[in-house]
C-alpha cells in the first residue's frame, strides 16, 4: 500500500495516469474565460456564443428558457438510471442534442493542447422574469467533427445563490474557485424580476486534456433531467420563465478554469 501514490488522476483526453503531489496541483493557473454573445460558428445552440480570454467589449444578452425540459438526451439519464436508459446511444457521449435547447459559449480551435486539472467556477450574471431558475453549467470538449463530449458540470438554484466567503476557496488573486453555498431555508434569497444578479456556480473538478484543434465549450441550460428533478416549489417558480445571461463590461460573466 505504501507504494500507491496518495493522489491518482486519470487524465481524460490524454488517456494516462497522473500522480500530482498535491490537489489541486501546485502548478495550476486559474484562468478566466469570458462569455460573449458573438457567434462562434460552431454550435447549433440557441445562441452559439463565444468563449474568450478577454471580456466582450459590447453588452450581451442571451435568452434561455427555464422550463425544466433539458437533459433528456444527455449523459444524465444513463448515470441516474444505472445504464437502463440511453446507454450506448449518442446521447451518452455527445451533447449536441442537449445544446440545441440551451446556450453555448465556445472557443476558437485550440492551437495547443489544453490541460485542465482542478476545480472550476462559473460566475454568471443574469436576470430572471420568474422567482426561481435552475442554472446548469456543463463543460465540454468539442472535437473537430463537432462531437461535444461532456466533461463535468455544476448546478445552482437562483434563490440559493448566497455564498459564505469565509468557507469558500479562493486562488492567489482572491477569486473564488469553490463557492460555499449554505443551501438552507434561512439562506434563501428572493430574485427581483429583471434585476441583474451574479450567480457563483461550483463546477465539479476534472482532469481533462483538450487536444490541439479541439474547442472548449460551456453550455448553460435551465435544467438537467432527470438528475435535477425540481421540487414542487422550484417547478412552480421557474416554469414558463426566461433567464437572460448577460455579458460585457458591466456584467462580465466568466468561467475560471484550472490550467496546467
Amino acid at each position: 500500500m505504501d507504494a500507491i501514490p496518495s493522489i491518482n488522476l486519470w487524465a481524460m483526453g490524454a488517456g494516462q495516469w497522473e500522480y500530482p503531489s498535491a490537489w489541486p496541483p501546485a502548478n495550476v493557473q486559474y484562468t478566466p474565460m469570458y462569455l460573449s454573445s458573438a457567434r462562434s460558428g460552431s454550435a447549433g445552440s440557441l445562441n452559439d456564443g463565444t468563449l474568450a480570454a478577454s471580456g466582450a467589449a459590447t453588452p450581451g444578452d442571451d435568452a434561455m428558457p427555464t422550463t425544466p425540459a433539458n437533459g433528456a438526451c444527455s449523459r444524465t439519464p444513463v448515470q441516474w438510471s444505472a445504464g437502463l436508459v440511453g446507454y450506448g446511444t449518442p446521447c451518452e457521449t455527445d451533447d449536441r442534442a442537449a445544446e440545441s435547447t440551451a446556450l453555448t459559449y465556445t472557443t476558437a480551435p485550440l492551437a495547443d493542447d489544453l490541460h485542465l486539472t482542478g476545480p472550476i467556477a462559473a460566475d454568471v450574471w443574469a436576470t430572471l422574469d420568474r422567482p426561481e431558475a435552475t442554472f446548469t453549467v456543463t463543460v465540454a470538449d468539442v472535437a473537430p467533427d463537432g462531437t461535444s463530449t461532456p466533461v463535468t458540470s455544476g448546478w445552482l438554484n437562483a434563490t440559493m445563490r448566497a455564498v459564505d466567503p469565509a468557507k469558500s476557496t479562493t486562488d492567489a488573486a482572491g477569486d473564488v474557485i469553490i463557492p460555499w453555498h449554505p443551501f438552507t431555508r434561512d439562506s434563501q434569497q428572493a430574485v427581483p424580476a429583471g434585476q441583474p444578479l451574479e450567480y457563483q456556480i461550483e463546477v465539479f473538478p476534472t482532469d481533462q486534456v483538450l487536444l490541439a484543434g479541439h474547442r472548449l465549450r460551456v453550455m448553460i441550460s435551465g435544467s438537467d433531467e432527470p438528475h435535477l428533478m425540481p421540487t414542487a416549489a422550484t417547478l412552480a417558480g421557474e416554469t414558463a420563465g426566461t433567464a437572460h445571461i448577460l455579458s460585457g463590461p458591466a456584467y462580465p460573466s466568466r468561467v475560471i478554469f484550472p490550467v496546467v
